[in-house]
């Protein structure tokens, strides 16, 4: 004759089955409502107290899909290393491709900003017509910048420094003629440095920067890429970047 199983032990069961599920759930359901962005970026595109525009743009696209974002700021390299495994929920600003070499990162395909590259000058003002243009001149740029490292190349001479702190000075003491770097970020530093650099026209090169989600987060994706196309429509994203990036126009 079968024995049968209490009833009490199958409700216990069942009970204990439920509360699990429902604080794995709620787990879940938290860390949903708060996500963390990381950025290789510094002013003034991030700023301490999660401001910038990098730090805003992130706030109101997730705000929009009723998600709490916070963006911090992380060496370069590592940034995108924690978002690829999974340590932060995703990276702010890179060009496409960038999966190719960090496959847990997904793509939001509505472009967060063009990254300009541009030319910084302590004294000779000319038209930028191209890397060309730049050959009679002594240049400074960041080390390990690939695309200044493959186009600038036969210029009078080369000064690769490691910070853009190094790269305003030498303009500001005129210890070098030109320096390329990109434009909001170095209309910054003539800000903070006093530095007297003149920012040259035409930009010389750009790329298209995306946000990057971990790939957990990846059915927000779409919806993220909606509330930016939305932001751009309604006027929210030109407001951001008029009081974090264009306000800096007056130190060209």
């Amino acid at each position: 004759m079968k024995k049968s199983i209490p009833t009490y032990s199958i409700h216990g069961v069942l009970v204990a089955l439920c509360v699990l599920a429902f604080a794995t759930f709620s787990t879940q359901l938290e860390a949903e409502n708060k996500l963390v962005i990381n950025t290789g970026n510094h002013e003034p595109y991030i700023s301490g107290n999660g401001g910038g525009f990098y730090g805003r743009i992130t706030k109101e696209v997730f705000r929009r899909l009723g998600i709490e974002a916070d963006l911090i700021s992380v060496p370069s390299q590592r940034s995108l290393v924690n978002a690829n495994a999974g340590i932060d929920d995703g990276n702010m600003a890179r060009i496409k491709g960038i999966e190719k070499r960090f496959p847990n990162l997904v793509r939001v395909p509505e472009k967060i900003i063009d990254f300009e590259f541009v030319v910084y000058s302590a004294g000779p003002v000319f038209d930028v017509t191209g890397w060309e243009s730049l050959r009679p001149y002594e240049i400074g740029f960041i080390n390990g910048w690939l695309i200044l490292e493959r186009n600038v190349t036969s210029t009078k001479k080369i000064i690769k420094l490691k910070s853009p702190r190094q790269l305003f000075d030498m303009v500001k003491k005129k210890r070098i003629d030109l320096i390329i770097y990109e434009r909001w970020g170095g209309l910054w530093w003539i800000k903070e440095l006093n530095s007297g650099a003149k920012l040259l026209q035409p930009n010389i090169a750009k790329r298209e920067l995306f946000l990057y989600l971990h790939k957990k987060h990846a059915y927000l994706v779409p919806d993220a890429a909606q509330a930016l196309v939305d932001m751009k429509k309604d006027g929210a994203y030109q407001r951001i970047f008029n009081e974090t990036l264009s306000v800096l126009n007056k130190y060209k």
